[in-house]
């Protein structure tokens, strides 16, 4: 996605996640140019919409709201033809015992980003893992995927 966001004439000093508000007929476009290029599956624009990245633009506040549009874009695009996965990245922060931010906190703010891409129907349909994501609290979440929780031993 950002290789053709580039491509477009969008260069590193823009956040491409915030793309999803400002521009979406353009990341709509982008893929539904790879769906028709026969991708089975679609990336949502979501790499860097985690609160921490999306502050350094000022928008940590509309972490959510950029995640939920991002889901909705990448699914009117795939049209039922083509699989969507929630594309999410790194925090861009050390986690403990490594660095100064606690596991809870990267727990909560991974939570922040999942929670948006739910709210704009992504689900997590190779585990389903989605009902319980929409029950979890940080700490406590039983089946998240790594690298945002443990694995339960269920």
């Amino acid at each position: 996605m950002g290789t053709m966001l580039y491509g477009k004439g969008f260069f590193l000093n823009v956040c491409y996640d915030e793309l999803n508000l400002k521009q979406p007929r353009l990341v709509q476009e982008v893929h539904a140019e790879y769906v028709r290029a026969g991708a089975e599956i679609l990336e949502t624009n979501t790499f860097g919409a985690n609160p921490l990245k999306l502050g350094s633009y000022g928008l940590a506040d509309e972490t959510e709201k950029i995640n939920r549009t991002a889901a909705e874009l990448a699914r009117t695009a795939a049209g039922g033809k083509t699989s969507v996965v929630g594309a999410i990245g790194p925090l861009g922060v050390r986690i403990e015992p490594f660095g100064p931010t606690s596991q809870l906190e990267a727990e909560a703010l991974f939570a922040r980003q999942v929670q948006g891409l739910l709210a704009g129907g992504w689900t997590d349909s190779s585990s389903k893992r989605s009902a319980t994501w929409t029950k979890c609290t940080p700490g406590s979440w039983p089946c998240a995927p790594r690298p945002i929780c443990r694995l339960c031993a269920r």
